[in-house]
C-alpha cells in the first residue's frame, strides 16, 4: 500500500492539469499514488493522463459532471495511502513535499499537519500588475507547532482567523484513519458545497490538536481556471446560475447573496455549525462580527461595492445593529500591488515577492521547483516546546511574537501570532497575565505596539480597560503607526497573587482589503508586540 495518496480533482482544464500533475510526478516513487478524477470524463484530460505513461497515476472518471463535493468524494473513494492531499488543476506539491514529511519524528499521535501554501499568480492572471509572480511569507527555520483545534475553530468562528488558515486537505496531509471516522459519522467526507473550505472545519473538528508546519510543502496556484476566483473573486466575474447550480447545489441560486464570497463562506460555517460542532455556542457565528467581516472584504470587488453595501445595510437592519458601530470604507477601484522585492517581517520571516519572468518561470512546476530552494532543509524541523500555564510579564520584555511568550496570554479577539507579534481582529481583544515578584510592586507598563498604516483611513480609537475600569484611551494613525504606550494599572489589578487581564477595544477596526492594501479580510485593530514592566 502506498504511503501518499496524491489527488488531482479537475474539470476540462488539461493546459494547466499538465504541469500540475507534472509537480505530483517528482515526488518518491515507491510510496506514492497520483488518482487525476476526471469529472465528465473529459477526453483531453484521459489522453494526457495516458501519455504520462507513469504506473503510480491512476486515471478515475465520473460518465456525467458532477457538483464538486461529490466529485471529490468519488476521488476519496479511490485512495489508498496513509496520507491523503487533494491538490487543484493548477497549483503544485514542492518536490520535496512528501519526503519533508516522510522524514518527521514526532507524527505518530498527530492526523493532520498543516501549512500556508506559497502563491503562484499564473502568466494569464487577470490583474496584468501580478502575471507570473510568486507571493510568499518565508520562514529561515522550519518549526512544528501543536494547534488546538477548538481554539483555533473559535478564533475562526469569530472571524479572528482567515479561512485560508483552515488546515484543509487543500494545504494539508491528512490521515486516512481522520477521514474513516468522518465518513463513519456524517456517510461522507466532504460536507456543504465548498469542498476545500469545509474539510478545513471538518478536519479541525475530528481531531483535538493538529500540526502547523512553518515550510509550506505545497504552493497554490490562481489561473484563468480557478473556481473560486473566477466565481468570486476576480473583477467583473459574473455567476453563470448554471454552473453555480451545478458546482454548488447546497449554496442557492445565483440571485441570492452567495455571490459575496463571505457570505457563501459563512453559509458553510452556519451549516457546519449544526451539523458537525452540535450547535455548540463556542462556534456560533455572532451577527455584527459577520456584518463588519462583509463590510471588511467590500473592496475585495469594486464592481459589486453597491451590491455588497446594499446587503450589508440589509443586515444591519435586520439584526438591529447601530449604524455607527459598522463604518463603511469609501470605494477603493484598484488595490495596491507589493512591489516586486523581499521584505522583512521579522528576525528570521520575511515577505517575497518574485517576478517570474526574471526566474524563468512559465508554470506551477516552475514555480514549485524555484520555491523549494527558498526554504530550510527538510531534515531540519524543529517542534516547538509545550506552552506553560500564565505568562509572567517582568522588566525584561515579553514578546507576543509566534512561539514567543507572550502568545499564552492571548484570551481573546487575537489572531495567530506572526514574526513580530500579533493582531487583535476585530472590536475587542483581552489579555491574561501575571505581575513578576521581582517588580517591587511597580504598576507602570511599556506596550510596544502597531496599527495598520494608511492614508486613507481615520486613526484608530483605542480603549484599555482592566476590570470595567478604563485605564486609557488613545488615537493611533499613520503619524504614531508604531511605539510605546505606557499603561499605568490600577491597584485591584496589580495584585501578585492574581491574574490580570486587560481589555483593548478599538471604535473602528479595518482590514487590509477595505483599505485597498491586499486581500486580507481580517477587521484589524492593535498589534501587540512586546509588553514589560517599567519604572
Amino acid at each position: 500500500m502506498p504511503l501518499f495518496s496524491l489527488v488531482i480533482p479537475t474539470l476540462r482544464r488539461p493546459d494547466t492539469l499538465q504541469y500540475s500533475l507534472a509537480t505530483l510526478l517528482r515526488q518518491p516513487r515507491r510510496e506514492v499514488e497520483i488518482i487525476v478524477q476526471n469529472n465528465g470524463d473529459d477526453l483531453a484530460t484521459r489522453r494526457l493522463v495516458e501519455r504520462v505513461g507513469d504506473e503510480r497515476v491512476r486515471h478515475c472518471s465520473s460518465d456525467r459532471v458532477l457538483a464538486m463535493c461529490e466529485n471529490w468524494e468519488r476521488a476519496l473513494d479511490s485512495c489508498r495511502g496513509e496520507w491523503i492531499i487533494f491538490i487543484g488543476d493548477d497549483d503544485g506539491l514542492l518536490p520535496d513535499a512528501c519526503a519533508a514529511l516522510s522524514a518527521l519524528d514526532g507524527l505518530d499521535d498527530y492526523e493532520l499537519v498543516s501549512w500556508t501554501p506559497f502563491i503562484y499568480l499564473w502568466p494569464q492572471y487577470d490583474d496584468e500588475r501580478r502575471r507570473n509572480r510568486i507571493e510568499a511569507e518565508v520562514d529561515s527555520v522550519f518549526r512544528l507547532r501543536r494547534v488546538s483545534s477548538d481554539d483555533f475553530l473559535a478564533r475562526f468562528y469569530r472571524f479572528e482567523e482567515h479561512y485560508s488558515r483552515l488546515p484543509m486537505i487543500y494545504n494539508s496531509f491528512v490521515r486516512r484513519s481522520l477521514i474513516e471516522r468522518v465518513r463513519a459519522r456524517h456517510g461522507k467526507y466532504f460536507l456543504g458545497s465548498l469542498a476545500d473550505v469545509t474539510s478545513g472545519i471538518v478536519n479541525a473538528s475530528a481531531c483535538e490538536t493538529f500540526v502547523r508546519s512553518t515550510r509550506p510543502l505545497s504552493i497554490s496556484g490562481v489561473s484563468r481556471h480557478s473556481t473560486g476566483h473566477n466565481t468570486w473573486n476576480r473583477p467583473g466575474a459574473s455567476i453563470v446560475q448554471q454552473q453555480f447550480e451545478r458546482d454548488f447545489p447546497l449554496l442557492g441560486g445565483a440571485d441570492s447573496a452567495m455571490w459575496n464570497f463571505e457570505l457563501a463562506i459563512a453559509n458553510e460555517m452556519q451549516v457546519l455549525h449544526g451539523e458537525v460542532l452540535d450547535g455548540d455556542d463556542r462556534f456560533r457565528i455572532d451577527d455584527e462580527r459577520l456584518v463588519r467581516h462583509v463590510v471588511g472584504a467590500i473592496n475585495n470587488r469594486p464592481d459589486l461595492y453597491d451590491q455588497t453595501l446594499a446587503v450589508v445595510e440589509a443586515m444591519i437592519d435586520r439584526h438591529g445593529i447601530p449604524r455607527e458601530e459598522v463604518p463603511i470604507p469609501p470605494r477603493v477601484e484598484r488595490s495596491a500591488v507589493v512591489p516586486v522585492g523581499e521584505y522583512p517581517l521579522g528576525p528570521r520571516r520575511s515577505r517575497l515577492v518574485v517576478d517570474g519572468d526574471e526566474a524563468g518561470l512559465a508554470n506551477i512546476d516552475d514555480a514549485a521547483q524555484f520555491s523549494v530552494r527558498l526554504l530550510p532543509a527538510p531534515d531540519t524541523a524543529e517542534w516547538e516546546e509545550e506552552a506553560a500555564a500564565l505568562p509572567v510579564v517582568s522588566t525584561e520584555p515579553l514578546s507576543f511574537a509566534a512561539e514567543a511568550g507572550g502568545e499564552r496570554a492571548l484570551v481573546e479577539g487575537w489572531s495567530e501570532s506572526e514574526s513580530w507579534g500579533t493582531w487583535g481582529v476585530g472590536r475587542e481583544s483581552r489579555i491574561r497575565f501575571a505581575l513578576a515578584e521581582a517588580n517591587g510592586g511597580r504598576r507602570r507598563l511599556a506596550l510596544n505596539y502597531r496599527v495598520i498604516a494608511a492614508q486613507n483611513a481615520d486613526p484608530l480609537l483605542v480603549q484599555c480597560a482592566s476590570d470595567g475600569e478604563v485605564i486609557d484611551r488613545w488615537t493611533l494613525g499613520p503619524a504614531n503607526h508604531r511605539g510605546q504606550l505606557t499603561i499605568d494599572l490600577p491597584a485591584t489589578a496589580a495584585r501578585l497573587e492574581a491574574a490580570v487581564e486587560l481589555t483593548f477595544t478599538v471604535d473602528n477596526p479595518r482590514s487590509p482589503a477595505e483599505l485597498g492594501l491586499g486581500a486580507d479580510t481580517r477587521q484589524l485593530g492593535i498589534g501587540l508586540e512586546e509588553l514589560r514592566v517599567v519604572a
